[in-house]
């Protein structure tokens, strides 16, 4: 992909979920550079996930209507993230796009985020103390404390979406299955 935003390069993958890939993203302007993640999810996932989709939920105009609702809910994720940008525990919301698909079925979203690394990488580079693990876990519990007052439940915490910045401040990140308290 690239260049994205008009100027972001995707430099290298940084890993892969249950719905999308990772990557870096690299912008260079003025003799400096900005970093970001890019989270790509690509629905359908493969060309050939729509005809099982298709057989499943009885013909294409169901299967289109299908997807429609997992865009939307990746949309509501967007949306999610986006109340939450600013907060010192919550993955910072940068940008995004919903592309299309031009000659068939589906839709490319692009979520541009700040990059962090993930709680292993951290620890590979620093020495954790006892402490540090303590600290860790209330700023953990401060992101879903910030969650709770703005009525979200997150339902997906787990390593993988617990992130850091270079400077040891804890995020949650990945609010794709996260819903409002009330429903």
């Amino acid at each position: 992909y690239g260049p994205l935003w008009g100027s972001w390069y995707v430099k290298e993958p940084l890993g892969q979920g249950a719905y999308g890939k990772v990557y870096k993203l690299e912008r260079r302007e003025f003799g400096h550079v900005w970093f970001a993640a890019l989270k790509v999810i690509s629905i359908p996932q493969n060309p050939s996930e729509i005809d099982s989709i298709v057989t499943e939920n009885g013909g294409i105009r169901n299967a289109a209507l299908y997807y429609q609702g997992l865009v939307n809910e990746m949309v509501q994720e967007i949306v999610t993230m986006s109340r939450f940008q600013g907060n010192s525990y919550i993955v910072n919301y940068e940008d995004h796009m919903v592309i299309p698909h031009k000659d068939k079925m589906g839709w490319d979203i692009f979520i541009r985020m700040e990059l962090l690394v993930s709680i292993q990488q951290f620890m590979k580079m620093h020495r954790m103390k006892e402490e540090d693990v303590v600290q860790m876990a209330i700023d953990v519990c401060k992101g879903l404390e910030t969650c709770h007052r703005a009525n979200i439940v997150h339902r997906d915490i787990k390593p993988q979406n617990i992130i850091i910045s270079t400077d040891g401040k804890v995020k949650v990140t990945d609010f794709g299955i996260a819903r409002a308290a009330t429903s």
